[in-house]
């Protein structure tokens, strides 16, 4: 069965979609649930993607002012044909990408659609942990700035990386985010590089990154502009540092760092 595109789009008043998670439902279509006022979804396992225009999913959940936590399941979630399709859902607390047993991820699966997150300033735990099931687990999961477009992500408290594949937070990722806090996050050892500017200038009072074990790389001006972070520990498998990569973080006072990182202890500060 399907969900055929703007089937629902501007029912502003529709708050239920009952037995949605019961269905055989297997496509979704373009703006399908879009202007609905649903709190919560529950995409059932059976939906595939499917590429064409027509049931591509592009801005299928989007400008739902209601709209609180959504759960999909994982394999078919990751086209970048599927962009804004949670996106101007201010008050969507949480995002839970499922593993669906005997399924795997094709490595091209490998970043979120850009602008998912469009304005979505509400947003406090997004679950990208079933991503670890990919046909090969080497491939690199990739964050990057498109995805949090146009959002402060002010209340952000959890991200749950792939637990077993090699993760890299991208250039400008979280650059100017108002969250303050890493000590949420899970699955950290997963995250290998840190790149250009990826948390410069956002609210961020401490980076304690002793548990990041699988970090090796910070970029140049990673956390440049942190003005509010006081504490600062770099794991030891940490070998490169970029130049500038904590310049102007006015208030930092505390420092741990790998000794044995002689070349890069200039690029701290």
């Amino acid at each position: 069965s399907i969900v055929a595109a703007r089937t629902f789009n501007g029912c502003k008043k529709l708050k239920t979609i009952q037995n949605l998670d019961k269905t055989n439902l297997t496509q979704i279509g373009y703006g399908a649930f879009m202007n609905v006022r649903v709190e919560h979804f529950y995409i059932p396992d059976t939906v595939r993607l499917n590429t064409s225009s027509t049931y591509n999913m592009q801005y299928a959940f989007a400008r739902n002012s209601s709209l609180k936590s959504i759960s999909m399941p994982a394999p078919f979630y990751l086209y970048s044909s599927q962009t804004y399709m949670l996106a101007y859902c201010p008050n969507l607390e949480t995002v839970e990408f499922r593993t669906i047993e005997g399924a795997t991820i094709r490595d091209e699966r490998s970043a979120l659609p850009a602008n998912i997150f469009n304005s979505d300033q509400g947003l406090k735990e997004l679950d990208l942990s079933a991503y670890d099931k990919a046909d090969n687990s080497a491939a690199t999961f990739n964050l990057s700035d498109s995805e949090f477009t146009n959002t402060a992500l002010t209340d952000l408290e959890v991200i749950k990386f792939p637990k077993n594949r090699p993760v890299s937070i991208g250039t400008s990722t979280f650059k100017g985010k108002h969250f303050t806090s890493l000590e949420g996050w899970e699955n950290v050892k997963s995250v290998t590089s840190i790149g250009t500017n990826a948390f410069s200038s956002s609210r961020l009072t401490k980076a304690d990154l002793s548990e990041w074990t699988g970090l090796t790389w910070i970029g140049e001006t990673a956390f440049r502009n942190c003005e509010s972070m006081t504490e600062l520990v770099i794991p030891e498998n940490v070998t490169s540092i970029g130049s500038a990569a904590f310049k102007n973080c006015d208030n930092l006072k505390t420092v741990t760092i790998n000794p044995q990182l002689e070349d890069a202890k200039a690029n701290v500060v």
